[in-house]
């Protein structure tokens, strides 16, 4: 199995720094989540949200209330922690922490990205020309880079692309798909099955399928989802397993399934620990299924794509706005508090 730190070691360090993706790497889990924003002038800025105002201020305390796509980097560098007063990162700062983080001896650790979906899917060719420009092996970062992709579009955009189409065939990327819904992930896996009829030089296929903790708690989650990984050989990652309850019953879906899967957690170090010793208890209550069947009826929705609709072209510069109500914002912030998301 693997284990990847959210946003670092959420639980005890203040997120997406280099102090928590330092502490994260040292629990000896598999490496790091962490969430990129495209700024205004085309710099990736490490960031959960688009705007700085929940975790970001400036040097002298005062609010920082910036949409990072709305906003030159120039702007946005000064910021720091509102908790620790680090300084807010570029994806090339995390870049160069992690290559000589690896130079040291950890060796193959990885950087899960989370690319958000409010971004345009020209940030993919910004986040490869910076990390080709800054280690010129398109092999070490393939090992050690996953993408993990929203929407549809990031997925086919780079199998569109020339940029992409340049680099060579026999590297394998891991691209993810995160999402809220396994429905949601369906059209992607067939997305990928269709990469084999259509005329595509270089193409780069879903590897895996990460999905919210509720959302794999459903009986057609396990009936017909599951099978669909492992016809397609898929890895399955769930996020933000933070309970040990969480992590077995995972574990036993996916071990049956003869899956290979994986979590994120703000608790690395304990679940870690965790997956050195047997299943304790894999057993959904009645009270986690009926959440699970309310959260599904919120995110369930099955999507048909058709293959005019894959081959069709992507607009780089495209941005999908997400509604974000004050209430909706206001529960997911207390359950992240609280450590459910």
């Amino acid at each position: 199995m693997s284990v990847f730190g959210h946003r670092g070691f959420k639980a005890n360090y203040p997120e997406n720094t280099l102090e928590g993706f330092d502490h994260c790497l040292a629990t000896g889990c598999s490496g790091i989540e962490t969430d990129v924003w495209l700024s205004k002038d085309k710099v990736v800025v490490v960031s959960h949200d688009p705007n700085t105002k929940r975790v970001f201020c400036h040097k002298d305390g005062s609010e920082a209330d910036y949409e990072i796509p709305e906003t030159d980097f120039s702007e946005l560098k000064p910021l720091v922690d509102l908790e620790s007063r680090a300084p807010l990162i570029s994806f090339h700062d995390l870049l160069t922490w992690f290559v000589k983080n690896q130079a040291q001896g950890a060796g193959d650790q990885k950087i899960m990205l989370d690319i958000k979906i409010g971004n345009p899917p020209e940030i993919l060719e910004v986040v490869f020309k910076e990390m080709y420009q800054l280690h010129q092996d398109w092999g070490f970062w393939a090992r050690h880079v996953q993408l993990g992709v929203w929407h549809l579009d990031f997925l086919k955009y780079l199998n569109q692309a020339p940029y992409f189409q340049q680099i060579p065939n026999d590297v394998t990327w891991e691209v993810v798909n995160i999402s809220f819904s396994w429905t949601v992930s369906v059209p992607f896996v067939e997305y990928s099955a269709w990469l084999d009829t259509a005329d595509v030089k270089r193409p780069y296929k879903l590897s895996a399928v990460s999905l919210i903790y509720l959302s794999t708690w459903t009986p057609s989650f396990v009936a017909r989802f599951v099978p669909l990984l492992r016809q397609h050989s898929m890895s399955l990652f769930s996020w933000t397993i933070n309970w040990r309850g969480q992590m077995d019953y995972l574990r036993s879906v996916a071990e049956t399934a003869q899956l290979q899967w994986g979590v994120i957690s703000d608790h690395p170090d304990k679940v870690v620990a965790w997956s050195k010793s047997p299943i304790a208890h894999a057993e959904l209550s009645w009270l986690q299924k009926g959440l699970a069947y309310g959260f599904d009826h919120f995110f369930h929705k099955p999507q048909q794509v058709s293959a005019a609709a894959f081959a069709a072209p992507v607009d780089p510069h495209h941005r999908h706005t997400l509604k974000r109500s004050k209430v909706g914002m206001y529960i997911f912030q207390w359950l992240q508090r609280q450590g459910w998301l």
